[in-house]
């Protein structure tokens, strides 16, 4: 839980860095289709990045610790005796139907946020390439 708490501020850090200096290089009065895709683009990975770290990552640690909880409180150990818990458990099923939809939330969050960061590589290598 703490690791996720640093990775997910440091990709808001940098989305922001990357939309800043992107707005720095390219004022809004000057952009061209290209600008405008790959600003908007940046917009978009800095705004998923904030949700993953502001809401995404909160909800799921938290459900993740209740999920843990139920897990000892209910001695389960093995992989069958969580099998038996998802199966038996409607407040254990609940809780990890939840985990797992806003852990999937987090991970296409976060795929969304790597691709625009992998476009604006790609922008600014073709920008840098001279043959």
């Amino acid at each position: 839980s703490n690791l996720s708490d640093v990775y997910f501020s440091s990709t808001a850090v940098l989305a922001s860095l990357s939309l800043g200096t992107f707005l720095l290089r390219h004022p809004l009065k000057t952009w061209s289709k290209e600008a405008t895709n790959l600003g908007t683009a940046l917009f978009v990975a800095l705004a998923t990045a904030e949700v993953n770290s502001l809401i995404l990552n909160s909800w799921v640690t938290n459900l993740m610790f209740d999920r843990n909880n139920i897990e000892f409180l209910q001695a389960a150990k093995t992989s069958d005796d969580v099998e038996r818990l998802i199966r038996n458990d409607s407040k254990y099923r609940i809780v990890n139907n939840k985990f797992n939809l806003f852990n999937s939330i987090s991970m296409v969050s976060s795929l969304v946020y790597h691709g625009i960061q992998w476009y604006h590589l790609f922008f600014l290598a073709d920008k840098c390439l001279v043959l």
